[in-house]
């Protein structure tokens, strides 16, 4: 799991895969079985889906101002933590995750995502397949 800031938040923004971020308040002393669940998460999907956290007391300008959190925390009004899925898509601003706190269900939404990319190559489809990607 990567910790993301100011500085690394790059990473994010050129993604070319699946990316889990899960937004929280490092200052708030509320200690979830979702922490050590998230952290198997990422450590059962490191090869599979990127994996990041953002500590929006410690980065605020990245969760307030910018655009990946602003068009949630204002039209939805989210309260931290929350988690969100982005595909590889730069311009995805994210699913809100609201599964079950557990790292098989959160395994479970990263990979429904990537069964979304796969596509079912035929002989029908091959020309055209080969022409779009």
């Amino acid at each position: 799991m990567e910790n993301l800031d100011l500085k690394s938040i790059f990473k994010f923004y050129k993604r070319s895969e699946i990316w889990v971020i899960h937004f929280y308040d490092s200052s708030t002393k509320v200690k979830s079985t979702f922490e050590a669940e998230f952290k198997t998460f990422a450590r059962v999907n490191k090869d599979i889906t990127k994996v990041g956290a953002i500590d929006c007391k410690m980065n605020e300008a990245l969760c307030e101002e910018n655009s990946i959190v602003k068009g949630l925390h204002t039209k939805k009004q989210r309260r931290l933590p929350f988690t969100l899925y982005f595909t590889e898509n730069f311009r995805d601003e994210g699913e809100l995750y609201e599964g079950k706190n557990d790292w098989r269900s959160m395994k479970n939404a990263a990979d429904a995502k990537l069964l979304n990319l796969v596509v079912k190559v035929t002989a029908e489809n091959y020309e055209n397949f080969l022409t779009q990607n």
